[in-house]
């Protein structure tokens, strides 16, 4: 087994139990009213609005028809985005800490256009989902596991020019830090959940069923025979899977075996998560044995114990097939048969690693926060596209133009982090003070705007050289107070006489009027 790079697992006798289960739990309804918050009276969770993870969009109302009575209250609403390209929400995280990341999406007609929209979800600079909605009525949702590298996860949807990116809800849910050992951000990986299945269920199941908060599909008899059982089924606490006796205390039986099939692209690759437990005592009492096989190839062997789970994962990715097709069977042909309570398959996602440069975007971040921009700067900013008003050669800013953005107060300091700036576009806007010689200090910036604002006093003399000799391209004009260094000195010579003869026609004025009074 350990060939075929195979982990097996058993877990032995324990109840998980995961304390504050709803700790870490951030449910956001999107287009909520910003003062509104509830408990959603089907999961007894708490949500919020959207409007502290987001500068951008705008609140809309589906159609009441689209849904039934007693419906799920986080679809009543949506946030849309019908300006910017990309759009991104930003979500409180814990440096290594694994997440579930679940996005939902109900079109219901709130535009009144009655044609649902496609466009791509990202988490942070990458691809994450195409949302190609067809059913302005049916939900859809997609989730990731992914471990966090930062202090925020961004979830931002992308508009591809095939309507108005929109979405319904969003759910961040902390997950034990052994969990899904395949998700890990240093290796640049994430999971994407393709199927979790509940087999001899008649119901899904969620929170609070599952304590995590992962949706489980319900499959009644569709992979064999359904059993049940009223007794609890355990799960070593240390082992984590985290798996719901709910989940666990249903299972499917067959007496020949037990077929797990799915379809992949061919560049596609998949973990598999395959958990077991004797719902049905043993005839022979103790434990049994299950036998799997991957494309008609041995793939690892499971021991089965009565009421206590075990779990069969693939430890590398599977890849290399268009067609998964799993055959479990019993070893022993003359006892119970093939068993198999729940399954459990997610599409790896290879994150680029790329990002901006740090130093860059601490600066547009510190400048977004000293001029209160109300811009859509969130997330990366330059990649996967840059933001409005930012030019970028690849991880790096070359261009920075916050003109008629409403500015006020001085030139921030924090342009001179941006090292690579080539130009720089202020104009139009209400910035005084003088013009700060740190500009002179990055040898990059070839073209400057700061027209139409109210600086004022001299431009210095290494700027005026570069400007006359063509190495820089400067615009100055309209501010009143502003001049060259020649320009202020004859100005301040031209004021100073225009003194000096209003000073002595204030005194012969006075010595006339002296002397009409005492002649």
């Amino acid at each position: 087994m350990d060939a075929h790079g195979f982990f097996f697992l058993f877990c032995c006798a324990a109840t998980f139990l995961l304390a504050g289960a709803q700790r870490g739990f951030i449910s956001i309804d999107c287009g909520l009213n910003d003062t509104a918050t509830y408990i959603n009276q089907l999961n007894n969770l708490t949500y919020v609005s959207d409007d502290g993870f987001i500068d951008s969009g705008m609140n809309g109302l589906i159609d009441p028809t689209s849904i039934g009575k007693g419906s799920n209250k986080v679809y009543f609403t949506v946030r849309f985005f019908p300006n910017y390209k990309r759009n991104c929400y930003q979500l409180p995280a814990t440096v290594d800490t694994k997440y579930i990341v679940r996005a939902t999406f109900l079109y219901g007609n709130y535009d009144g256009l009655d044609t649902p929209p496609s466009f791509d979800l990202h988490l942070g600079v990458n691809v994450w989902e195409t949302v190609n909605l067809t059913d302005n009525n049916k939900p859809f949702w997609t989730e990731l596991v992914v471990q966090a590298e930062a202090r925020f996860l961004y979830v931002c949807l992308v508009n591809t020019g095939h309507g108005t990116p929109f979405i319904s809800s969003l759910k961040l849910r902390p997950l034990p830090q052994n969990m899904y050992a395949p998700a890990n951000s240093s290796l640049y990986l994430a999971l994407k959940t393709f199927r979790r299945v509940d087999l001899g269920a008649k119901q899904p199941s969620w929170y609070p069923t599952d304590r995590l908060d992962r949706i489980w599909e319900s499959n009644y008899d569709g992979y064999g025979t359904p059993y049940i059982t009223s007794l609890p089924v355990t799960e070593s606490a240390n082992l984590m899977f985290g798996l719901p006796s709910v989940v666990m205390q249903t299972a499917v039986y067959s007496p020949d075996e037990i077929r797990v099939n799915w379809t992949g692209g061919v560049d596609d690759r998949f973990h598999l998560f395959l958990e077991f437990a004797d719902v049905v005592p043993p005839t022979a009492g103790g434990s049994r044995t299950m036998k799997v096989q991957m494309n008609g190839e041995d793939w690892g062997d499971a021991s089965i114990f009565y009421l206590h789970t075990n779990v069969l994962y693939s430890t590398t990715p599977l890849n290399n097939a268009s067609e998964y097709s799993f055959s479990i069977r019993s070893a022993n042909a003359s006892d119970e048969g093939a068993v198999l309570n729940s399954f459990e398959i997610y599409k790896v996602v290879t994150f680029n690693g790329s990002a901006t440069e740090e130093g860059d975007v601490m600066a547009v971040t510190a400048m977004k926060e000293y001029y209160q921009l109300k811009k859509n700067w969130i997330a990366d900013p330059c990649l996967p596209f840059p933001w409005d008003g930012l030019t970028c050669d690849g991880s790096q800013t070359v261009g920075l133009d916050l003109s008629s953005s409403g500015l006020s107060g001085m030139i921030s300091r924090h342009i001179f982090s941006l090292t690579k700036l080539k130009t720089l576009n202020l104009s139009t806007n209400n910035l005084h003070g003088s013009v700060p010689p740190f500009l002179l200090e990055m040898p990059y910036l070839v073209n400057i705007d700061l027209s139409s604002n109210n600086l004022s006093g001299p431009i210095p003399d290494l700027m005026r050289e570069r400007v006359r000799s063509g190495k820089l391209t400067l615009r100055i004009e309209g501010n009143p107070h502003i001049c060259l260094k020649d320009q202020c000195t004859q100005d301040q010579k031209s004021h100073a006489g225009k003194n000096v003869v209003s000073v002595i026609s204030m005194v012969i004025s006075l010595v006339l009027l002296v002397c009409l009074i005492f002649i």
